[in-house]
């Protein structure tokens, strides 16, 4: 729920936007109701309605969802198939580990999307603060082929 929160303040949208959570979008015991082309998933069509303007991926210290299939094919259909969709990464800074000016910065969040351009609370308040740069490394070096259907 913080993440959508940091979502929602950096592109300052109300409390009552939606938001979409792909983990909820089947039945993750029973995937057989994913058959079909893709363009038939759920994840497809959610992301493919006009009132979908992108996919916001939430991204943990591990880099969890880049170990995803699921996640990876969000992060294609909207950048690659459809038309007029955004991508953001969203992490979060970690309680000391930057510094600025001397001084640590405070943890909070950092948004990224794909055309480079960074979001980061602490450096709008001052306080300096940059996209955690151990995310931004392991992004960068994602082998998709290991990616698990989880």
């Amino acid at each position: 729920q913080m993440c959508i929160r940091d979502s929602q303040e950096v592109h300052q949208l109300p409390d009552t936007s939606p938001y979409w959570l792909c983990t909820l979008a089947n039945n993750q015991h029973d995937l057989q109701e994913l058959g079909g082309s893709l363009e038939q998933t759920p994840f497809w069509r959610a992301i493919g309605l006009s009132s979908c303007h992108g996919v916001v991926q939430v991204m943990d210290e591990a880099c969890t969802p880049h170990s995803r299939i699921w996640c990876i094919f969000e992060i294609f259909v909207a950048l690659f198939e459809l038309e007029n969709k955004g991508f953001e990464v969203l992490a979060r800074i970690q309680e000391g580990t930057q510094l600025y000016d001397d001084k640590d910065v405070p943890a909070g969040p950092a948004l990224r999307t794909a055309d480079g351009m960074e979001h980061i609370k602490t450096q709008l308040e001052g306080k300096g603060g940059s996209f955690p740069w151990n995310i931004a490394q392991k992004g960068a070096r994602v082998e998709v082929q290991q990616a698990q259907a989880s």
